[in-house]
């Protein structure tokens, strides 16, 4: 193993003491990206570059001096709405995500941001964080990523889009304009 080796197995380890502890002081769930982002700020190093980040040999107890006072929350973006609905939209066979959480017996929680850093599939589109899918608010598609995962029901689509106020969504598909025969 050679000395950079080293150095990035050092960094991680402290990095993921530093976060755990952050987010335990800040409750909430700070993202290995966000904790680089930041440290890369405080120390006004180039974020496209990271390596400097790693040569500096940091420890927790140095990152989170840096990061003690940082707004974590300030790279997020603002939350348009967030639906939770009685009968799952999530077609069959999509597993959830394996994290630590609340879980809800009954209901799926859909969170729509205001302004989204990745405006796919649309924008606005709709998460849902326990399954890592994201819907489409014109078409009704969902997508793991960028791979596409089947169709909402047209019935449920408006009705989820009913749910949206005051704020501007895509144009619906022309599959989901026809008229809904039962």
């Amino acid at each position: 193993m050679d000395k950079m080796e080293e150095n990035l197995i050092t960094y991680l380890q402290q990095m993921n003491i530093a976060k755990a502890i952050l987010s335990q002081l800040k409750s909430t769930d700070i993202e290995s990206m966000d904790f680089q982002l930041a440290l890369c700020e405080c120390l006004d190093i180039d974020s496209m570059n990271p390596v400097e980040l790693i040569e500096r040999n940091l420890t927790h107890q140095k990152m989170l001096s840096l990061l003690k006072d940082y707004d974590f929350s300030k790279n997020l973006p603002d939350v348009l709405t967030i639906i939770t609905v009685d009968e799952s939209l999530l077609p069959d066979g999509i597993p959830k995500l394996l994290t630590e959480q609340t879980v809800k017996v009954k209901g799926e929680v859909w969170v729509i941001h205001k302004s989204d850093v990745d405006p796919f599939p649309s924008s606005p589109h709709a998460h849902n964080y326990d399954s890592g899918i994201s819907l489409h608010l014109g078409t009704g598609e969902f997508f793991n990523k960028k791979q596409s995962k089947g169709f909402l029901n047209c019935k449920k689509l408006n009705r989820l889009r009913g749910e949206i106020k005051g704020h501007s969504l895509p144009s619906l598909s022309e599959r989901c304009k026809k008229p809904l025969t039962n």
